[in-house]
């Protein structure tokens, strides 16, 4: 039966070495980039991997039976997120993401890509019967990887036509 392969999570320890590699690489950047604000990202970090772990739920998973694979997985998708944070030190992460601030382009790309890859990938591939990819929680890496990464590639597309609309503006 196709459906048995999606009940069953994928190995938790190929799952967190996958998915601890890029909190890693951000806490580094996180102590090299300014090492006073490394406490308020942590926390920043923490809360809005609650947040992700909790809407979860929302899309189907079940968090009792899968939290560890899930935590992982929300830890993976914040740490992505984390990377548009706009270090004003706010204690509320809704003012930490950019939802609405359009000076950081690439930030508010990769915020909103990420956001809209990860949801179909998480609804979607029920579809795909019997195949590994299907096991959860795949899917999540793999829609907000794309998303970040088409978000990256958006923002530097938009933020080059912006600048070159600007330039042309001034010689005008």
């Amino acid at each position: 039966d196709p459906s048995e392969i999606a009940a069953i999570p994928f190995p938790l320890q190929r799952l967190t070495v996958f998915a601890v590699f890029p909190v890693v690489i951000l806490m580094m950047y996180w102590l090299v980039k300014n090492p006073s604000t490394l406490m308020w990202n942590l926390m920043n970090l923490v809360k809005l991997t609650g947040i992700i772990y909790a809407l979860f739920a929302l899309g189907g998973n079940s968090l009792i039976d899968n939290w560890q694979h899930s935590v992982t997985a929300a830890l993976y998708l914040a740490a992505l997120l984390a990377t548009t944070f706009r270090q004003n030190g706010s204690s509320n992460i809704l003012e930490e993401l950019p939802f609405n601030d359009l000076t950081d382009i690439i930030a508010f790309s990769r915020l909103y890509t990420t956001i809209l890859c990860t949801i179909p990938f998480q609804i979607l591939t029920v579809l795909d019967h019997g195949r590994q990819i299907q096991r959860w929680p795949i899917p999540i890496l793999l829609g907000s990887t794309y998303g970040y990464i088409f978000g990256t590639l958006i923002g530097i597309l938009v933020g080059y036509i912006a600048r070159q609309r600007s330039e042309k503006q001034q010689k005008e």
